[in-house]
């Protein structure tokens, strides 16, 4: 009995010795992580940074925005030609006296409205017909919803060149693109030339989204000390534009990111000679791919001075130089520089090399455009400032 026992016990060794070896042979072992360094990091977000750029230029969204550009918007002061002792259109208006702070809320501007030039509506102020003074209206109202945003029907040629959008007076029956403006706030002083708005808009084309549109700033009458334009394409890119600028320097950030990363970031910190003073003198710049940051301080030359980050952290091996120094420029057609870099394996490359020629050029360009916020300035804004004066001092036709 005691050897059935023994002889029972050790078949379970046996069996569970036996079974642990067969599970030890099926497991596979975890294959160690190929470490990340600053040269695989940096080439794969380089590659990424130049897919999204090649994406975003084959969109509809961009052939709007880089159209006006081309084309060259006619230049206005957005706090003297939008104030109501001017307004845009409107030169053979008597200026009306009113109080020097105006507001524009979202319910001011709110319904369905279609790009056309109705010339010479009867002027009323507060109710009261104004004999023998006329407004014109650039854009006519065809439906009181949606309550809660401004819906501007506009045809595709008058958005590429948004001239038209104020001069011309065809009549057309194709408005292929739709702007939904929500969240419009504008405070302005007519005296002072402060001002500042805020508004999100969704684009169509032809009922086909064509992108998001979020614009702000804050102008003190000399100067914008915050402002932010931010477009999302379709395919989920989104590129975010910010300045600041304060009496003694001014900062510029362009942000290309989707939605799981930032893709490349690019920074330029200036100082001013004086409070209006337009040239700048370099204070810091940086450009990031991913999770490498290369930074240049004080705007040196000097290798010392040009360090090279990995996720935050400092690399002692890897090197850069800036092979042309230039800040951000409003190159469109050839980088204004190049950085080459020296990796911890000794090996070096250039950005443009791991990006592609064109990307770089294509990134700035594309933050040129957003800079200058044609659709923000020229387009929203001033539509909704034709639409207030208008619902304001205008008798609309019906």
């Amino acid at each position: 009995m005691k050897t059935s026992k023994l002889f029972i016990s050790c078949l379970a060794l046996g069996l569970l010795s036996w079974s642990c070896a067969k599970n030890d042979k099926d497991i596979t072992p975890t294959p160690t992580p190929t470490p990340v360094t600053v040269k695989s990091e940096l080439t794969q977000n380089a590659s990424e940074v130049s897919t999204a750029i090649t994406q975003i230029y084959a969109t509809k969204a961009y052939d709007m925005m880089s159209s006006s550009d081309t084309i060259g918007v006619k230049e206005y002061n957005s706090t003297v030609q939008l104030a109501p002792k001017s307004f845009v259109g409107l030169q053979k208006v008597t200026p009306i006296p009113m109080s020097e702070y105006q507001r524009i809320d979202m319910a001011d501007i709110v319904g369905t409205y279609k790009s056309i030039v109705v010339t010479n509506l009867p002027m009323q102020f507060l109710g009261y017909p104004l004999t023998g003074r006329f407004i014109d209206s650039h854009f006519k109202k065809t439906s009181s919803t949606p309550t809660n945003a401004l819906v501007l029907n506009i045809p595709e040629r008058r958005i590429k060149n948004l001239n038209l959008l104020f001069d011309d007076v065809t009549e057309t029956t194709t408005y292929e693109y739709s702007l939904s403006v929500t969240d419009y706030l504008r405070k302005f002083n007519t005296k002072t030339s402060n001002d500042t708005c805020t508004f999100k808009t969704s684009i169509t084309h032809n009922g086909t989204n064509a992108g998001t549109y979020e614009f702000s700033y804050v102008f003190n009458g000399k100067y914008a000390t915050a402002g932010s334009a931010k477009y999302t394409f379709p395919n989920g890119i989104t590129a975010k534009g910010e300045v600041t600028e304060s009496e003694t320097e001014k900062s510029v950030t362009y942000t290309l990111f989707n939605t799981s990363k930032t893709l490349f970031v690019e920074q330029f910190t200036g100082t001013k000679a004086t409070p209006n003073a337009i040239e700048l003198s370099e204070k810091s710049y940086s450009i990031s791919f991913g999770k490498v940051k290369l930074e240049r301080l004080n705007g040196s030359k000097e290798l010392s001075s040009l360090k090279v980050y990995l996720d935050g952290v400092q690399q002692t091996k890897a090197t850069v130089e800036f092979v042309t120094i230039v800040s951000i420029s409003d190159t469109k057609t050839k980088p204004s520089y190049d950085i080459r870099l020296t990796f911890d394996d000794g090996t070096t490359a250039s950005l443009n090399t791991l990006a592609g020629t064109e990307t770089l050029p294509k990134v700035r360009g594309l933050f040129n455009i957003l800079n200058r916020s044609y659709i923000g300035l020229h387009l929203v804004n001033r539509a909704a400032f034709d639409i207030w004066s208008v619902n304001f001092l205008g008798q609309r036709p019906q």
